[in-house]
């Protein structure tokens, strides 16, 4: 079961890291794609992304058996 419990703390780990990863990409592409407009309407406003610091996730040290 401690094998269990260090996959998934591994997998939790990534699963964040993987997240982080798509936020930042998101946000250069709303910035990419700022540029173009529709219709010939100028760009609305569009709210700034949320800021967060990264999480990170630690496996717990556990003794082998």
């Amino acid at each position: 079961m401690d094998q269990v419990t260090q996959q998934n703390a591994a997998l939790v780990e990534e699963a964040a890291a993987a997240a982080q990863s798509m936020q930042e990409q998101a946000a250069s592409l709303v910035e990419a794609v700022s540029v173009f407009r529709l219709d010939g309407r100028p760009r609305q406003a569009t709210p700034a992304l949320r800021q967060t610091s990264p999480v990170h996730y630690h496996a717990p040290e556990v003794a082998p058996i």
